[in-house]
């Protein structure tokens, strides 16, 4: 994963469990309930967006991938959020969600 290359506005997340990385995965657990499909998931953040409050998170070791919105509330969130969109690879995630980011991030 370190020779991943993310392209504007996303931004790898460094690991070995920095400081950033396990904020993003403490705050992800404490806003998705019961009933969301990451709920009780053990998630690994990759990247964020540095523009949003999205963060690119690996599920249980992967290789599924889920987009998170987080909205850091700090708290259990109502039904329907956090906001997600689930990747099957981190290719499908590069060749779609990223670079459409991209373009409109440079727009």
């Amino acid at each position: 994963l370190n020779k991943l290359m993310f392209i504007e506005p996303w931004e790898l997340i460094e690991r070995d469990a920095t400081i950033a990385q396990r904020s993003l995965e403490r705050e992800a657990c404490k806003e998705i309930p019961p009933g969301h499909p990451l709920y009780g998931k053990a998630l690994t953040a990759l990247a964020r967006r540095r523009d949003r409050d999205e963060v690119l998170f690996e599920i249980d070791g992967g290789p599924l991938l889920a987009c998170v919105h987080l909205t850091w509330t700090g708290r259990v969130e109502i039904e329907g959020f956090p906001l997600m969109t689930s990747y099957a690879s981190l290719a499908d995630f590069q060749t779609g969600a990223m670079l459409e980011d991209a373009a409109e991030y440079r727009n």
